[in-house]
């Protein structure tokens, strides 16, 4: 009986991309995938030098365009409401993946 099996990591610019392994026998063959328009979570950090908020909920989006939109959106709510703080400390909206790496930083 052949087995196959999925290794899959997440790629910010192009889903998740993995490998399809036919066969548990060294040297089996393998097929690069690639699985697209399935939901990623991200999560939205707002950071200064002193101060960091961390975003533990984050939010679905098919790809980094999509999230990098998503927040811009957000911080012109923010700003729009005036819930950016009139402070002369620069803040930052860090976009993380669902493992915490760090994919973008746009200024707030």
């Amino acid at each position: 009986m052949r087995m196959a099996t999925w290794l899959s990591r997440p790629d910010a610019k192009r889903g998740k991309v993995g490998c399809l392994r036919l066969g548990n026998e060294p040297g089996a063959k393998k097929i690069e995938t690639r699985e697209v328009g399935l939901p990623q979570r991200f999560r939205f950090d707002l950071e200064s030098s002193h101060i960091a908020i961390r975003d533990e909920a984050g939010v679905e989006a098919d790809s980094l365009d999509q999230a990098i939109e998503q927040a811009e959106a957000g911080i012109e709510e923010m700003r729009a409401s005036g819930e950016v703080p009139p402070s002369s400390e620069t803040w930052e909206l860090m976009i993380r993946d669902e493992d915490g790496v760090e994919l973008k930083r746009l200024p707030v």
